[in-house]
């Protein structure tokens, strides 16, 4: 210990003090912790008159039921103000400050001239005690004249001001006439670089450029939408294109357009928002920052019924748009995004860490299901691929050509990928060439009916991409399989890949098996097994039987919801050790998690545990299973 004191308070630079910040809610017990001193400060009359001064809303006093809940409830909140606004008091070069209730707006004048670093004040509402707001136009004149005040003593500091903030569901016209006013007083920004959302709905109302004449705008937070508010954006970037193929750029002219001067716009990051009745969304079409946008987020709600009398309507994303993403590090596709995103569009994500393509998981009975793959000559025909010359007749041409995955994509720094649905589906491992940074993979294929859609992991499958065996062709073919062999081609190769997930009917023969795990991942330290095949299964532990030393010690299997079940002499299950139960109920579902011995091959050392099985060596595995039934001498496992 020391005697020596630091004032970490003094360095506080932002305070937000708002009552949703703080650990009293409305619900606060107001029984608890309080003294008998405080109690009888709380029925004194003093108490009372200093309440009558400003009592709580109507509705929220109600809601406190008697009197007594109500001054116990006023007390807590006026000692978390005190001790609130004495943490502030000290604080001098505060640059963010949230006023926690209007009505304390005294406290604020009184510290106001000495806040000459302040940048940006909030004053947040209360409806505990303000109903209706026209009410209080004494204290919204209070809070103008702290505004203006601020303003005189720190000139052109003060940047941003947020009024009445939580009053917006009540009133929103009033609450934004209010703030309005507020912005008026506030000096020009001289290079603004965020658009926040509350402030947007001015903008696109105004037939000024406001957006065009901010030229260091970085972010933009969009709440609402105008058809084209964009195409200033996009005529900059034809206009400067086309003049610097010209040479036509004189520097000496300061007539010319800002953008000429100083550049376009740099803006890296657009949150966009749109409502479901949205008609104008397409203006996504003239966001034209593709040389320094980093970050787009589009939010569309999610419709939660069916209208029959009027069609979807469609957002495009970017129509005609030349793709260079060479800076973007993830992209994540998520239902119909994924479903129809063009391939072709990661040829130019060199930069490319990680890449996620999913539907919403959805139930189906009991059964959790997170792909959907529709029927296997459906999904041919809809991506032109046709196996079979019969295939090339008139139905073909009904279906929607959509553009093929020809998995010729390599982003060097690619770390994680996860697939699943058809994308899974129609996945091949040729694709991994080229992928030095891949450290897990996760291909789902399980639909609502798995056995309509399986895939048969071939040797051929595993090999470096040649010219036979170029990919986009079938792993399957003879003539492919053939010339494979005449050219030995290398086998594909992944040393820093230590995760591996498959999910859905994988089909894995003992011959390619080893090829598969033991060469093609040498360094997997985690392998995720999901509703495999027992064909599948076999293999695995024919694999796994010779060499427990590499895989019993350093592997993590897990192999969950084994179907079918009743074959667990040609899996190798000898028998189960009762002390790895553990058993959990979800809803209806039963599930029993139990260490499976499977047999290994022998082992000079006995098992202290039984004797009886001296000799033998056993891997274990991770199973999750439906129902175990225990007769009294044996566990037989049951499918449900």
């Amino acid at each position: 210990m020391t005697n020596l004191t630091f004032n970490y308070i003094g360095y506080i630079r932002r305070l937000d003090m708002r009552a949703y910040t703080s650990s009293v809610t409305i619900r606060s017990c107001i029984t608890q912790g309080l003294s008998s001193c405080q109690l009888t400060y709380i029925q004194s009359d003093e108490f009372d008159q200093l309440y009558q001064l400003n009592p709580f809303a109507p509705t929220y006093a109600s809601y406190l039921s008697t009197q007594d809940h109500i001054l116990k409830r006023y007390y807590e909140i006026m000692l978390e103000q005190d001790t609130l606004w004495s943490l502030a008091d000290p604080i001098l070069e505060l640059e963010f400050f949230a006023v926690p209730h209007i009505l304390s707006i005294n406290r604020f004048q009184q510290v106001v001239g000495r806040l000459k670093s302040l940048e940006e004040v909030r004053f947040a509402k209360s409806m505990k005690f303000d109903y209706p707001l026209e009410s209080n136009e004494v204290v919204i004149g209070e809070m103008f004249r702290c505004v203006q005040e601020h303003l005189q003593l720190s000139k052109g500091r003060l940047k941003s001001v947020i009024c009445l903030e939580g009053y917006e569901a009540v009133d929103k016209d009033y609450t934004t006439r209010i703030q309005l006013e507020m912005l008026r007083l506030l000096p020009p920004l001289r290079s603004p670089s965020g658009v926040p959302p509350e402030s947007w709905e001015d903008i696109i109302d105004s037939n000024q450029s406001i957006l065009q004449r901010c030229r260091a705008l970085r972010r933009i937070d969009v709440h609402s939408s105008r058809k084209g508010m964009s195409k200033w954006a996009v005529q900059e970037k034809i206009d400067l294109e086309r003049n610097v193929e010209q040479g036509a750029l004189v520097l000496q002219d300061t007539a010319r357009p800002e953008h000429q001067i100083s550049g376009l716009v740099p803006l890296e990051r657009i949150n966009r928002r749109y409502d479901l009745n949205t008609d104008d969304i397409d203006d996504l079409d003239d966001i034209a920052f593709s040389q320094s946008l980093g970050y787009l987020t589009v939010d569309v709600p999610t419709q939660g019924y069916l209208n029959l009398l009027s069609a979807p309507k469609p957002l495009h994303l970017g129509r005609g748009w030349p793709a260079r993403l060479e800076r973007l590090d993830i992209l994540s596709l998520c239902g119909w995004s994924a479903l129809t995103f063009d391939p072709a569009t990661l040829s130019s994500t060199s930069g490319l860490m990680s890449l996620p393509i999913q539907i919403r998981s959805w139930h189906y009975g009991n059964e959790e299901v997170e792909s959907f793959i529709p029927p296997v000559e459906e999904l041919n025909q809809s991506y032109s691929i046709h196996t079979e010359p019969a295939a090339m007749g008139t139905d073909a041409a009904l279906g929607t050509i959509r553009p093929r995955w020809t998995w010729d994509w390599q982003p060097p720094f690619l770390t994680s990928l996860k697939l699943a649905f058809e994308v899974a589906y129609l996945f091949e491992f040729k694709m991994l060439h080229g992928r030095p940074s891949l450290t897990g993979l996760s291909l789902d294929i399980f639909p609502l009916t798995p056995a309509d859609h399986t895939r048969i992991v071939s040797e051929s499958g595993l090999l470096v991409p040649t010219t036979s065996n170029s990919i986009g062709t079938s792993s399957t073919s003879p003539s492919s399989s053939s010339s494979s062999k005449q050219l030995m081609p290398e086998r594909l190769c992944l040393p820093n890949l230590v995760q591996i997930t498959l999910n859905g009917a994988w089909v894995i023969d003992d011959k390619t098996m080893p090829i598969f795990l033991a060469e093609t991942f040498p360094n997997v330290k985690q392998v995720q097994l999901n509703r495999l095949t027992t064909t599948t299964l076999e293999s695995l532990f024919k694999l796994f039987r010779p060499m427990p030393q590499r895989y019993d010690e350093s592997v993590s299997l897990a192999i969950t919801r084994l179907s079918p079940l009743h074959d667990m002499a040609r899996l190798g299950i000898d028998k189960v050790h009762d002390n790895y139960f553990r058993q959990s109920s979800i809803g209806e579902d039963f599930f029993i998690h139990f260490i499976a011995l499977l047999k290994g091959e022998a082992s000079g050392d006995d098992d202290e545990d039984d004797d009886e099985d001296s000799g033998d060596a056993y891997l274990g595995v991770n199973l999750e299973l439906y129902d175990l039934l225990y007769d009294g001498n044996h566990y037989r496992i049951l499918k449900r």
